[in-house]
């Protein structure tokens, strides 16, 4: 006797069958791709519990022991611990887990030769998780920034780390969100670098500058895209001052100089590289000084007439909708007052660019000078006028942010240069060869609510 089967139950069947295979599939990979251990559940589902763990306490005696990585501690790292930053349960604390996992796996180790191979076996793993497109992007900044964040044993960044890094932020097929926060890890090694001797920055520049200057040669973005790439250009930009310290480079200069003529891209990030650019330029450089003054004066009156356009069209619409309540413009229009059309930030971020413009072109804190005017040897009336224009406006919209101090501030930018007997006294031919101007130094700015 044959038995009937209904055919209600083998999709039952099947579907049993499909919802323990997707389980038994999550449970291996931890339901984040292909670095957790495969064909077996994560023996831990938190990194609390594997902090806890008796294998975590025996890999920390191992390593504050003086022993060597071995194939035990191996496994723990790649198959145990590390895992544990691309899981769904660790995700509500994710940084806290990343910064745990740091200071439990690498703090500690008694001899240097571990230490640095526990600090590559992170890398390498963190390096291959951060391009995993199987986990969340989250995960893979978290991985990034791990990288970044390593340590030698005397605390300060971990130098191997360097050429990931650089590779990763250079690299335009990576999320730009993995790029960013690989510049954030190479800036704090070259930020390590302030008060290093001259060799260590040359050897840092060798491999950063590089990466640096592919950031730099990339189009502008188009639409929400221009944000990230203006910010990491800015981000990668700011550390040529310390890395070009002990030397100049032509490149440098003409990958910044095309930024700052580049109508595609935001006025910040332009000014922002403006300021890179006297921090680094030297006569060596190739810069034209002269010309770069001039895109500087354009550059500044080009803000300010974007702030006072956005003034028109508030009062515009004011105007407008004045006129829609009352029906007729001969009436008197009553209510808030028209003066103030410009909001006090953007005044203020206003004075923060012109500040910013005027030290690129001629700073001076009292004690040394620095600036592009500097290039060509003694700076010129003109360029010491524009200098002077720019910071007095800045201070003075700092002051008072104000839509008057704004159209001040304009005017007197538009106003026709006064040469004077100095500007002739400029040879560009000239045999005698200028000094380099001295680095350019922080100095306090009017407040800048939009970042340093």
């Amino acid at each position: 006797m044959v038995q009937k089967i209904s055919l209600a139950s083998p999709l039952k069947t099947l579907g049993f069958l499909s919802l323990f295979f997707l389980a038994t599939v999550l449970l291996a990979v931890g339901g984040n791709g292909s670095l957790l251990a495969e064909g077996e559940p994560a023996a831990y589902t938190t990194w609390l519990q594997v902090e806890q763990s008796k294998e975590s306490q025996a890999f920390r005696t191992r390593m504050s022991d003086g022993e060597s990585l071995d194939e035990q501690s191996k496994k723990f790292l790649k198959e145990t611990a590390l895992p544990q930053l691309a899981l769904d349960s660790n995700r509500p604390t994710i940084e806290r887990t990343r910064r745990r996992m740091r200071e439990i796996l690498l703090n500690n180790i008694a001899e240097q030769k571990t230490h640095d191979g526990v600090s590559q076996l992170v890398l390498d793993f963190m390096a291959e998780l951060a391009r995993d497109n199987d986990v969340e992007p989250v995960v893979q900044v978290n991985a990034m920034l791990l990288i970044g964040e390593l340590k030698s044993k005397d605390g300060k960044p971990w130098l191997p780390a360097v050429p990931q890094l650089a590779t990763d932020a250079s690299d335009p097929k990576m999320p730009m969100a993995n790029r960013i926060a690989a510049v954030v890890g190479l800036s704090r090694h070259v930020d390590a670098m302030v008060k290093a001797d001259d060799a260590a920055v040359d050897s840092l520049a060798q491999t950063v500058v590089p990466a640096i200057l592919k950031i730099l040669a990339e189009p502008a973005g188009m639409e929400s895209a221009a944000i990230e790439a203006d910010w990491i250009a800015s981000r990668a930009a700011g550390l040529l001052p310390i890395l070009s310290r002990t030397s100049s480079s032509k490149d440098v200069a003409r990958a910044i100089g095309k930024i700052l003529n580049d109508p595609k891209r935001s006025l910040d990030t332009r000014i922002r590289l403006a300021a890179v650019l006297a921090a680094t330029a030297k006569k060596s450089s190739g810069v034209d000084g002269a010309k770069t003054i001039d895109s500087i004066r354009a550059l500044a009156i080009e803000s300010l007439e974007q702030d006072k356009k956005m003034a028109d069209i508030q009062q515009f619409e004011q105007e407008y909708r004045a006129f829609i309540a009352v029906g007729d413009l001969r009436q008197p229009i009553h209510g808030a007052s028209m003066e103030e059309k410009i909001p006090e930030q953007i005044c203020r971020r206003a004075a923060w660019r012109l500040v910013c413009l005027a030290d690129a072109v001629l700073s001076d804190d009292g004690k040394s000078k620095s600036g592009l005017s500097l290039l060509m040897g003694e700076p010129s009336d003109a360029a010491q006028q524009l200098a002077k224009t720019l910071r007095e406006s800045g201070l003075s919209l700092d002051a008072s942010p104000k839509t008057q101090s704004l159209l001040d501030s304009l005017a007197a930018l538009e106003a026709p240069a006064d040469p004077g007997p100095g500007d002739a006294a400029v040879i560009p031919n000239s045999n005698v060869q200028p000094a380099d101007p001295q680095p350019a130094k922080p100095r306090a700015t009017p407040n800048n609510p939009f970042g340093p």
